[in-house]
């Protein structure tokens, strides 16, 4: 996977680089996303590269989106949950740091 070209564009173009980046700091045991993320591709990315579960929520009505990885994640518990708090983190990040962060090498 590549990363983004550092035009405005969905997050689901560095998905896999991030969770490749993250594994080699630190062992990864399960990938929770929002329903953005929600592909065959991100969950077989996850399941078969990262070789941990994850818990991606389908988007849009259950049984409308067929596919191997989307079935197997409809028979396990979804561990999904309290999206609130998580986005009063990004809000707090936001409102000290301001919208855009930038990276520093070095």
């Amino acid at each position: 996977m590549q990363p983004s070209s550092g035009n405005p564009s969905h997050d689901c173009v560095d998905f896999g680089l991030l969770l490749k980046k993250a594994k080699e700091v630190k062992e990864i045991t399960i990938v929770t996303a929002d329903k953005g993320y929600d592909s065959e591709e991100n969950r077989a990315f996850v399941i078969e590269e990262i070789d941990t579960e994850c818990q991606i929520p389908i988007k849009g009505k259950r049984g409308k989106h067929a596919g191997f990885y989307r079935k197997r994640f409809k028979l396990k518990k979804k561990k999904y949950h309290q999206r609130s708090k998580i986005e009063t983190v990004f809000s707090v990040v936001k409102r000290v740091f301001g919208e855009v962060i930038y990276a520093r090498n070095g």
